[in-house]
């Protein structure tokens, strides 16, 4: 599924997650960078003449994205709270699991 579009000068990069938990980055739809992560990674890539740093996490709005294009700062998310964010998550996801093996014992 696809988290964010960036449109910056002439290219178009797309930000994408699969269920499996792995992030791709594509600019002007060529894969420039896919890795396995589950509260965020770091992509370091080149294209053209350029080289880019894509942090992704969370924050207290969803999904935070630090992009840098040769160094310089394209966009700088706010992470405050994202780790109430994760704990929420974490907590979700064993009630559920509880909730489907207490399923199996009655």
């Amino acid at each position: 599924m696809k988290l964010q579009t960036i449109y910056l000068d002439a290219d178009v990069i797309d930000l994408s997650y699969t269920f499996w938990g792995v992030e791709t980055i594509s600019i002007n739809n060529q894969k420039v960078s896919s890795k396995w992560s589950i509260f965020g990674t770091i992509h370091e890539f080149e294209y053209g003449n350029n080289r880019f740093y894509l942090k992704t996490g969370f924050g207290i709005f969803g999904i935070a994205i630090d992009l840098n294009k040769n160094s310089l700062p394209v966009i700088q998310s706010n992470r405050e709270g994202g780790i109430l964010i994760i704990i929420a998550f974490v907590l979700v996801f064993m009630e559920i699991l509880y909730k489907i093996f207490n399923s199996f014992t009655h």
